[in-house]
């Protein structure tokens, strides 16, 4: 060996390095930052890769089609489902947040069967895909608190079965529906034992629901969220201000980024529940005017700067 290689082992071997524990605080501090990164950081070194391996998992974004997203890694289907059939148990233990959305219509049932099994520690979920099928393996995670669906698929059904052990621990319900199906549909949502907090995409469900949501005295939180691209103001906002007149709990949200919204949340960031109780607690302590229900995400130096008063 030259002089110069026995030169650069001493130095790698000799030079200061951090102690273990440190160097795997800096390393998951870094990929839980920016969970994009984690797959190029796992090639620093296998150490590397054990550390932060788990962290990719404990979000995931399941898609069947590319995305330009960067906000954090999706991952295909197939490769979700090869991990699956290499018995990586260890890794999908760890998904907390599972975003699905789409997949392959042909094989839905089969597909999501297969994810719910092997991820059996999900806290939040947010389907944009039909659940129906697959509501029995669903109810055997036991972890479950905020959950976004919607309950109009199929279309065939009379009702949704809200008695069904999936919501036995769900306290957040957001309803993504924009149709409306019928009041009887919605019926059993009383039998949520731990429901707090309800949200829906659809300002006419909420307006056609009114008087079930009145008997529901431990909801905290009630809101209608509104994508800012496509809102008609005025329409919703007239519909929906007898309901904010009578029902404290009500709140109206102009929400800029589904996606982002959610994604912050999973990073321990706020989101539009947040929003929603910092809002509720303003205007139950006089900071704004009690007329007032409906705010945008895209401001929220109102509620925060109030609520630092209260």
């Amino acid at each position: 060996m030259s002089t110069l290689g026995k030169v650069e082992i001493e130095v790698a071997t000799s030079g200061p390095r951090l102690p273990p524990e440190l160097e795997r605080v800096i390393f998951e501090t870094a990929a839980s930052e920016w969970p994009p990164m984690i797959p190029t950081t796992m090639l620093v070194a296998w150490r590397v890769k054990h550390w932060i391996e788990p962290l990719l998992y404990r979000l995931v974004h399941v898609s069947s089609a590319l995305t330009q997203r960067r906000i954090f890694p999706v991952v295909p289907v197939d490769v979700l489902l090869k991990a699956i059939e290499n018995q990586q148990s260890s890794l999908l233990e760890a998904v907390e947040y599972l975003f699905l959305q789409d997949i392959p219509a042909s094989h839905s049932s089969m597909i999501l069967g297969t994810i719910f099994s092997a991820c059996p520690r999900i806290t939040h979920l947010f389907s944009m895909v039909p659940l129906r099928s697959n509501l029995y393996t669903l109810s055997s995670i036991d972890c479950l608190r905020h959950l976004a669906f919607d309950a109009l698929a199929p279309l065939s059904a009379e009702h949704f079965d809200f008695t069904h052990p999936l919501f036995r621990n769900v306290t957040h319900l957001q309803l993504l529906q924009r149709g409306y199906g019928g009041t009887s549909r919605y019926s059993s949502l009383s039998a949520i034992p731990n429901l707090t907090h309800i949200a829906f995409n659809s300002a006419t469900l909420a307006v056609r629901l009114r008087t079930l949501l009145e008997t529901l005295p431990r909801l905290q939180c009630i809101v209608v969220l509104s994508a800012i691209q496509t809102w008609d103001r005025a329409r919703d906002l007239h519909r929906l201000e007898p309901q904010a007149a009578s029902d404290e709990r009500f709140v109206h949200i102009e929400q800029n980024d589904f996606h982002a919204d959610w994604y912050n949340s999973a990073m321990g960031g706020s989101n539009f529940w947040d929003l929603a109780e910092e809002f509720l607690a303003v205007r139950r302590a006089g900071k704004v005017p009690r007329s007032m229900y409906s705010i945008s995400d895209t401001d929220m130096r109102l509620p925060r700067s109030q609520t630092s008063n209260i």
